[in-house]
């Protein structure tokens, strides 16, 4: 009757790694900001003021989301490949510790820059798309940790459609929020 809990508890121990493993790049990332903020001030000034400057233009939304679609897609399409490999596990880990310590470095960079408005900023950064491209990304590696015998292209058909709705949903409303957030600062 409760199959689909069954199934979650099956994979308890893994999203504890998983979640590890994602805090732990967000950690190092956050610490590598922070001790080398000054080393690379300058850089960071000019990526500012072009982020500031791309938001005041107008992008044409079908470009946007092909642009979006390519960068959200490389990560997955490389997953699927390597799927048949022993090369998977290595990269699984390799991608959420790199995910986390990215958003890390983000985070820090805009709480430490804007202070709370950053820390808005950044959970406008992941809003709403994050609610479709995290599924995706990890129901295919447990699809794929758990099952490397099958075919895996049926899974893989239904993640990368969650994937290109997610894509859609940054595109659509993600991109206009954050314009609203930044360019209002």
């Amino acid at each position: 009757m409760l199959r689909p809990f069954e199934e979650v508890n099956k994979y308890r121990g893994r999203i504890k790694e998983v979640t590890l493993l994602f805090f732990l790049g967000f950690f190092v990332g956050g610490i590598l900001f922070y001790f080398f903020s000054q080393s690379f001030r300058e850089i960071l000034t000019e990526l500012d003021s072009r982020v500031g400057t791309a938001f005041e233009e107008t992008i044409p939304f079908f470009q946007c989301l092909i642009y979006i679609i390519f960068e959200n897609s490389k990560p997955f399409v490389l997953l699927w490949i390597l799927c048949k490999t022993k090369l998977v596990r290595f990269y699984m880990v390799a991608l959420i510790v790199y995910k986390g310590f990215v958003y890390g470095f983000l985070a820090t960079f805009f709480f430490m820059e804007r202070g709370m408005r950053g820390l808005l900023f950044i959970l406008a950064y992941l809003f709403p798309q994050t609610f479709f491209l995290l599924p995706a990304y990890f129901l295919s590696m447990a699809k794929i940790y758990n099952s490397r015998q099958e075919n895996p292209l049926p899974a893989a058909l239904i993640f990368y459609a969650l994937l290109l709705f997610g894509c859609f949903m940054e595109a659509k409303f993600n991109l206009p929020l954050m314009s609203s957030l930044y360019v209002g600062n």
